[in-house]
């Protein structure tokens, strides 16, 4: 599945038709913040533009997170944002004809995988989780997005970023019942954590916060009972 021409229309709207590609879509160096440079002086563009975008990540999970950054600032956009959703453009004009791509496939499985990073966000100092979910050798689900809350270390931002995609798991096992497909064979979890901050099919380990303590034995229960 590919948006190639929809993905033209964005770069003609901002007039990038013919810009230089970029390699990669975000600057990995440094954090967008919300007092980073002077305003933009066409706030109107950056939020058609950063809106287009949006519907781009319908079939470009490689952009979730970038998209996601440049979309927090759309009510208040800077020159800084802008510099950064144009290298999203240049990315997308380098990459025109990447999507979404679905193959027949024996396996009948659910794996997802998530990740969190902890107090990205130099204004809020929230952290922004992000997952992916496979069903076989298919990704169906992905997300990127800021979490509701400050979390007090990095093992609550954990917590938070696994509580997600095993929501979304257990929805399209249930999903897949209704609609009368084959059962899913199992389903399994990964994650990116230094502070092995979740176990799910094992013991949860001492627990390092208290408004979330209840999310691991949760996402436990949706993982060995089924929900």
């Amino acid at each position: 599945m590919s948006q190639s021409s929809y993905a033209e229309n964005i770069l003609d709207r901002a007039g990038m038709s013919q810009c230089k590609p970029c390699p990669t879509p975000v600057d990995t160096k440094g954090k967008l913040s919300a007092s980073s440079s002077a305003p933009y002086e066409d706030p109107t563009k950056y939020r058609r533009l950063a809106g287009a975008l949006q519907y781009l990540t319908f079939t470009r999970p490689d952009i979730s997170y970038a998209v996601q950054q440049v979309c927090l600032f759309m009510h208040d956009p800077k020159v800084q944002h802008m510099e950064a959703l144009k290298r999203i453009l240049r990315y997308i004009r380098g990459t025109i004809d990447f999507g979404t791509h679905l193959y027949k496939s024996s396996l009948q499985s659910l794996l997802s995988y998530t990740d969190a990073d902890w107090g990205g966000c130099p204004d809020t100092r929230r952290s922004t989780s992000g997952y992916c979910v496979y069903f076989g050798d298919n990704l169906i689900s992905w997300s990127s997005k800021r979490q509701p809350t400050v979390s007090k270390s990095s093992a609550e931002a954990e917590y938070r970023g696994v509580a997600n995609p095993s929501f979304r798991r257990r929805m399209t096992e249930k999903s897949s019942e209704n609609v009368g497909h084959v059962a899913i064979q199992n389903s399994c979890h990964g994650h990116d954590s230094n502070d092995r901050t979740v176990d799910a099919f094992g013991n949860v380990e001492t627990l390092r916060f208290k408004r979330s303590h209840l999310i691991p034995f949760r996402v436990r229960d949706l993982c060995t009972n089924n929900g």
